[in-house]
């Protein structure tokens, strides 16, 4: 059937009609799609019927990997298929490098340029992949590029007896390496688990804490050893999380856990729209609760911001005292009202801190200030009325 026409019927009531391409079924949205893809003007007479059923039951949209296809109307690519996604090609040689033959123009299909802007671009999980102009290969993980500095390693992923495709080596760089939220990860060669939230690995103790967590019926993907110790366990600051069994929802704000009380709080703090990632109880409760020196905050319901520093919250009295202070390039986190209103006003003791335009370092002691001299450790800039409230111990 490859190459023909078909269309379903099924009581008088007709499907597109589609061609077979590739394993797949590509639907046409006109007449002038149909002849655009190569089959004339008589196209009509072409077509086979079948059942809707048996119609409605061919694979869709996108052909199997190492179809070469191309959109018509002169303004698409050539592009292969690889990992159920299209990988386009820059030019003949990119072609010639990923193991097409210098007669690929011969194998190159066409297809309305609506359908070819339809197949995704992201190659699919579990794709072996190789740099065109390397031995350089890799594992699809999670939507990222995860390499294999060995055979044994690529083995050991489970990648020994897929196909490997060789890509460009500009689409072999251009591949993120970072691992989507919602991937369940195995260590190769070990019995650990793990899911990927907030672009942390967060690790599963017991079956029980996976299944519970939503990741018993997810796709287990593995990597190597060396890849699983080198992610961070830090779940990225406006990551929304919830806690396992519970209805208790946080967002992680300078690596902290910012708990959510109402629906309210979540949606004014801007998290309603965000995916809910499900952590384990074990991993809820051992979250810190006091957001990092250095996070820019604002509170929900007002302009209000302030820098955290020494523990404390520095609210700015205007943009350029926030900038002044460093924190101008640094992402703003809304945290709920009552979080805002509760945070401590009182730095911590050893704290430094010192006005912009001066060279006098301050160090805290029982919420007092004391100059000192060669001072160790990071040195926080606050506004120059924020220091003359403080009283000089």
């Amino acid at each position: 059937m490859e190459g023909s026409l078909i269309q379903g019927i099924a009581n008088g009531v007709p499907t597109p009609v589609a061609m077979m391409l590739g394993g797949a079924r590509i639907n046409f949205s006109s007449p002038q799609e149909v002849i655009d893809s190569g089959f004339g003007t008589d196209w009509a007479s072409k077509v086979r019927t079948v059942p809707t059923r048996a119609f409605n039951m061919i694979r869709a949209d996108v052909p199997d990997d190492g179809t070469l296809v191309q959109g018509t109307g002169g303004n698409s690519p050539v592009a292969a298929i690889i990992g159920g996604a299209r990988v386009n090609f820059s030019s003949p040689q990119e072609v010639i490098d990923s193991g097409f033959g210098t007669d690929w123009g011969s194998k190159v299909r066409a297809l309305p340029a609506r359908a070819f802007s339809l197949i995704p671009d992201r190659i699919g999980d579990g794709t072996r992949v190789k740099k065109a102009g390397a031995a350089s290969q890799a594992g699809i993980v999670g939507g990222a590029k995860v390499p294999f500095a060995s055979m044994d390693e690529l083995i050991a992923c489970g990648f020994g007896d897929k196909r490997m495709w060789t890509v460009p080596d500009r689409v072999w760089e251009a591949l993120t390496t970072k691992i989507e939220d919602g991937t369940r990860l195995k260590k190769a060669g070990w019995s650990s688990e793990a899911a990927v939230v907030g672009g942390a690995r967060v690790d599963f103790h017991t079956e029980a804490e996976r299944n519970d967590a939503g990741y018993g019926g997810v796709m287990l993907q593995y990597i190597p050893a060396r890849v699983w110790d080198a992610m961070t366990t830090r779940i990225a600051d406006g990551t929304r999380i919830a806690k396992s069994g519970w209805s208790s929802e946080a967002a992680v704000v300078g690596g902290a856990r910012v708990d959510f009380h109402t629906e309210a709080e979540r949606n004014d703090a801007g998290y309603g729209a965000k995916p809910r990632q499900v952590v384990p109880v074990r991993v809820w409760d051992a979250l810190p609760r006091q957001i990092a020196d250095g996070t820019r905050v604002k509170k929900a319901s007002a302009t209000s911001q302030a820098g955290i520093i020494g523990g404390a919250k520095v609210p700015f009295a205007s943009m350029e005292e926030l900038i002044a202070s460093g924190f101008g390039d640094k992402p703003m986190w809304t945290v709920p009202d009552r979080v805002w209103d509760a945070l401590p006003t009182r730095f911590a003791d050893g704290t430094l801190l010192k006005a912009r335009d001066s060279s006098t370092v301050w160090r805290m002691l029982d919420g007092k200030k004391a100059g000192i001299t060669g001072p160790a450790g990071t040195v926080w800039v606050v506004p120059q009325r924020i220091l003359d409230a403080i009283p000089q111990g």
